[in-house]
């Protein structure tokens, strides 16, 4: 009917050179579905065993997600953890509301992270926080007006503390669009950031930006030609101060070139000029996909990517083959090389061939 259950375990062995015991992994999960299009849930992890920590791990929580007519969503959540060692402050909760109408948007969000709570099952990416954050916009289609189909308008805050409300980001940014009729898309923003750095910040080799608090702001121009062009992307320039420095960059992304019916490639480019106290660099990132489909059930896709800061290339292979409905079957090869290696050629990092069927 209108619920859902699903369970899952893991056993994992364990591993005496690298300090690993065996461990079992549990998740349980039930939702509901309320109402025309909202649900509620609850989940509850158990974990017995993490490396560098003693004891094991519980975590529990209760989401809901409600939707009223075509463009009003709230979404919620409230979980905790039980961890030995680590008593109180184990909470996480949000609230969201979502307005996203044609000509007008709004969102409001409250995010709270707290100091010892630790899913050892799942992902945080940033704990000991407390993020408020809203967004508006302005989304009028002028008539009368040539080749323009809609002005945008729009104005965002991101504020993030932790738990003692010590301000840690500051993002607060203005925007303006401007969508043809033929989908392309101009665009111009600015960006006011700050950010404080509890530790050093290795932006590049034998570049640090040293602990402290930093004021910077970008301003962004994008043109981005739309899907119906032979080649469609975005081309990006970015100016402004960055941390103790300046910042200057130029980008092509999402490119896509339409060689043949059945070939494509997918360029992405980015360039970065950066001058700091610590010391000046340019960064360079590229990328491109090729992609060879052939059968409507088969393809041969590749990537290519140099990224200058890793001083990495690798590459990417993939063939997929649906050889019956629903079926699918994956040959993927990959590889990382560095290319700083003084002996001549670059060394290989890792590699990797996977063949999966399902």
């Amino acid at each position: 009917g209108n619920v859902t259950f699903g369970a899952l375990n893991v056993q994992t062995g364990d591993d005496d050179k690298a300090r690993i015991e065996e461990a079992n992994f549990t998740v349980v999960r039930a939702k509901a579905d309320v109402l025309r299009r909202s649900s509620i849930g609850g989940m509850v992890t158990h974990r017995t065993a993490t490396p560098g920590r003693v004891g094991s791990n519980d975590g529990f929580g209760l989401d809901a997600a409600f939707s009223f007519y075509q463009n009003v969503r709230f979404d919620t959540y409230v979980a905790g953890t039980r961890t030995e060692g680590r008593e109180g402050d184990n909470l996480s909760y949000r609230g969201f509301f979502d307005y996203n109408a044609d000509k007008y948007g709004l969102q409001v969000e409250r995010l709270v992270v707290e100091p010892n709570f630790l899913p050892e099952i799942g992902f945080v990416r940033r704990t000991d926080m407390r993020r408020n954050f809203g967004s508006a916009r302005y989304s009028p289609r002028p008539r009368g007006v040539p080749n323009l189909r809609r002005l945008t308008t729009a104005a965002s805050l991101n504020y993030v503390t932790n738990n003692e409300d010590r301000l840690d980001t500051r993002e607060a940014i203005a925007r303006a669009e401007t969508e043809f009729t033929n989908s392309d898309l101009l665009s111009v923003s600015y960006t006011d950031s700050f950010e404080r750095l509890v530790r050093p910040f290795a932006i590049a080799t034998g570049v640090a930006i040293p602990v402290g608090s930093y004021d910077f702001h970008t301003t962004r121009v994008g043109y981005t030609a739309g899907q119906q062009r032979r080649f469609s992307g975005e081309l990006v320039f970015e100016t402004g101060a960055f941390y103790s420095g300046d910042r200057r960059s130029i980008a092509v992304n999402s490119g896509r070139l339409q060689v043949t019916p059945q070939v494509s490639l997918e360029p992405s480019v980015s360039i970065n000029w950066i001058d700091l106290a610590q010391g000046s660099f340019t960064l360079k990132v590229a990328r491109t996909r090729a992609t060879y489909t052939i059968t409507p059930r088969m393809f041969v896709s590749g990537i290519a990517q140099f990224n200058s800061a890793g001083t990495s290339f690798g590459s990417n292979i993939r063939f997929r083959w649906e050889y019956r409905p629903g079926s699918e079957l994956f040959v993927v090869y990959t590889d990382d090389f560095d290319t700083e290696e003084r002996a001549g050629l670059p060394a290989l990092r890792n590699r990797a061939f996977v063949v999966k069927f399902n």
